[in-house]
């Protein structure tokens, strides 16, 4: 969102999934998923399989943890690392959340994809008409039964938002 609102010209649509233009703290999930990759890393495992019981005390969606775990691979010494050291990820985790729009709007056509059941949702309400300032070419397409998590919760029904959302002229 912020490159499209510094440098329009550089961005023809904008998509975004499940994070609203708005300042917001983030869900306790994030902060467990940085312990769950801490405790992988800790750990040693041999085997993406070890990683992913591991993670599963922290997490019992297999497609939120298949996701998690894409960033997990080997290293030049042959340890299965994530590819975003979670220390990074948790010192982050406070500015993540944070979004400036500045005095700009992106006029070009803009997707929202919301999933029903994310926290992230109701602010995508509450907040609608300042969204639409600064997106006023918008639109918010809700996944029902989704989480934050959407495109891995309900990879079908997202690519064929995505898909249809792209190929629009």
């Amino acid at each position: 969102m912020a490159a499209a609102l510094r440098d329009p010209s550089k961005v023809s649509k904008l998509l975004v999934v499940d994070m609203p233009p708005v300042s917001l703290g983030l869900s306790n999930n994030f902060s467990t998923y940085i312990a769950a990759m801490k405790e992988i890393e800790d750990a040693d495992p041999q085997k993406q399989s070890e990683a992913d019981k591991i993670l599963a005390k922290y997490e019992s969606n297999v497609g939120i943890r298949t996701f998690l775990l894409t960033n997990l691979k080997r290293n030049d010494n042959g340890k299965l690392r994530f590819r975003v050291p979670y220390t990074i990820l948790g010192n982050a985790l406070t500015a993540v959340g944070n979004f400036d729009a500045g005095p700009s709007a992106y006029e070009k056509p803009t997707l929202f994809v919301a999933g029903g059941k994310s926290p992230y949702y109701p602010p995508f309400l509450k907040h609608a008409e300042a969204i639409r300032k600064i997106f006023p070419k918008s639109q918010l397409e809700v996944v029902q039964g989704a989480g934050h998590w959407v495109h891995a919760e309900q990879p079908e029904q997202v690519l064929q938002l995505v898909s249809r959302f792209v190929n629009e002229s």
